[in-house]
């Protein structure tokens, strides 16, 4: 499978790394930690990009793309990529990394093939896949549906103070100041104002595709109900029956990213903490209106 793309540069090609995958199991929520894990064991190689464009296409076409998560943070999309993965015979490929490093090169025309091929290395074990995107990549969401041919395609999103919340309280945003006990307000407003923007560029451009009739929106709250009793099996191309209801709530009621553990819901203390913190409050009243759009967006 095509784990990694290397753009061209200092006069070389592009390439692709390569890594053996027969036998693996994507047990992670995302390929990467699966890749990283079994790494040590598995056998590479690296090929010039013609390489791909050598596997015929039969072969590239063996696994069909059935649809694309595209979601904001901590909106439930690890618990997708979960549920989808319970489907007998569905691969989800999770924040797969070929499909950002194509995006940071502006090299859509290169995602179709490098997806389809990694969707490939799975024939005989899986008959479709999902991709559970990574959060920034709806800003891109009209250049990969473009590139993939327009398959189905939802957007998970939620409260936006209760996502302004986890992000405050998460190690990524406290690296972000030397001092972990830093309470200089200012500087947490800096933090707080760059997250609000990248929430609104990602909702907007959701709301974009949605206008457009590219995407169904689906609120965190709705997903496991609109997943096993709601529109989005047909619309994903699966059928639900009572074991695989069954399964999908038992994923549910564990933790998305420790299937060991049973989900312990905390947006209500999120929500007690945002209503604590006056400068995450008067972000999520900027982030109020367009919220509302999703969610009239979600009910339709």
């Amino acid at each position: 499978m095509p784990i990694r793309y290397v753009a061209a540069g200092a006069g070389r090609p592009r390439r692709l790394v390569w890594m053996d995958v027969r036998d693996l199991s994507l047990d992670h929520a995302f390929l990467g930690a699966d890749i990283v894990e079994h790494e040590p064991s598995r056998d590479w190689f690296v090929t010039g990009f013609d390489g791909l464009r050598r596997v015929p296409e039969e072969r590239r076409a063996a696994v069909p793309l059935r649809g694309i998560v595209f979601h904001l943070a901590r909106c439930g999309s690890t618990l997708v990529r979960r549920l989808l993965g319970a489907i007998d015979g569905r691969l989800v490929l999770s924040e797969p990394g070929i499909l950002n490093q194509a995006l940071l090169e502006s090299a859509s025309e290169d995602i179709e093939p490098l997806i389809d091929c990694a969707l490939a290395s799975f024939a005989g074990r899986c008959d479709a896949g999902y991709i559970k995107s990574t959060n920034w990549n709806v800003l891109h969401g009209g250049e990969i549906l473009d590139a993939l041919g327009s398959p189905p395609a939802i957007f998970l999103f939620r409260d936006p103070g209760v996502i302004l919340a986890a992000m405050h309280e998460s190690v990524e945003d406290r690296r972000r100041i030397q001092d972990p006990e830093d309470r200089d307000r200012r500087r947490w407003d800096e933090i707080h104002e760059t997250n609000a923007r990248h929430l609104e560029a990602m909702m907007d451009s959701a709301l974009h595709l949605y206008e457009s009739g590219r995407i169904r929106c689906a609120a965190y709250e709705d997903v496991v109900e609109r997943l096993t009793d709601g529109d989005l099996p047909e619309f994903l191309g699966f059928e639900v029956d009572a074991d695989l209801r069954s399964s999908m709530l038992r994923c549910a009621s564990m933790d998305s990213k420790d299937g060991t553990r049973d989900f312990k819901a905390d947006g209500e203390r999120k929500r007690r903490y945002l209503e604590s913190q006056p400068s995450l409050l008067r972000h999520r009243a900027r982030l109020d209106s367009i919220h509302r759009r999703l969610e009239s967006a979600a009910r339709t």
